[in-house]
């Protein structure tokens, strides 16, 4: 017997708490805020990633069921399967907190691969990662870059900032894109290599969301 939620996706069971914010081939992300008392519906994920932006107390019902304290900042890695969250904190705060679940279309990793953590060093750091997916924080200083690294299609969410100067490619040779930023925005960067550049005057901090599964063997 399927156990409740088999097979929805959050976003389904309860729209008003989770929201589709970004997709790429290499998975989806999801914004979920639930309030303080508030219990969402049965869904399903498969194996996932979070980060905590706003931390709190949630209450898992499900096959791996827990209590489980999220503080602010925080990447967790959380299993495949259908649950029921309840926020049970006693503080009063919503909790609000991002998932990416990743896909197998992200294709392979690009020839010659130098990962971000090379590339920007203590600026850089994994919160969590599993077979499946990992989660990365990333701070560049106002006019600060990084170098040039790969990945596969992969999305990244701003938590702070204001521009951003990405240049494809293994250097500042082809034309780059200059994107105006915000809290919030969702950037879905394709396979390959690109160097990143904080071109305001402000910090910049942002979560990368990647997918680890290999595609299957022809689909690459």
């Amino acid at each position: 017997m399927e156990p409740d939620g088999a097979g929805i996706r959050c976003d389904q069971a309860s729209p008003e708490g989770y929201e589709l914010v970004g997709e790429c081939l290499g998975g989806r992300l999801i914004h979920m805020v639930l309030k303080k008392g508030e219990k969402d519906q049965p869904h399903d994920h498969p194996a996932h990633v979070i980060y905590v932006i706003k931390g709190g107390t949630l209450k898992i019902t499900g096959p791996a069921g827990e209590t489980r304290e999220l503080l602010d900042g925080a990447g967790a890695c959380m299993p495949a399967g259908a649950h029921q969250v309840e926020n049970v904190g006693a503080n009063g705060m919503d909790v609000d907190l991002l998932l990416f679940e990743p896909s197998e279309q992200a294709g392979k990793m690009p020839e010659g691969h130098f990962p971000l953590q090379k590339s920007v060093g203590d600026n850089s750091k994994t919160l969590a990662e599993n077979e499946a997916c990992m989660v990365m924080e990333t701070t560049l200083k106002a006019g600060e870059e990084d170098r040039p690294h790969s990945y596969r299609d992969h999305l990244m969410y701003v938590l702070e900032g204001e521009q951003l100067t990405i240049h494809p490619g293994q250097g500042k040779v082809a034309e780059p894109m200059v994107v105006d930023v915000m809290p919030g925005a969702v950037l879905p960067l394709p396979s390959g290599f690109n160097l990143v550049q904080n071109t305001g005057c402000q910090d910049v901090k942002v979560v990368s969301f990647k997918s680890r599964i290999s595609a299957p063997s022809g689909q690459e």
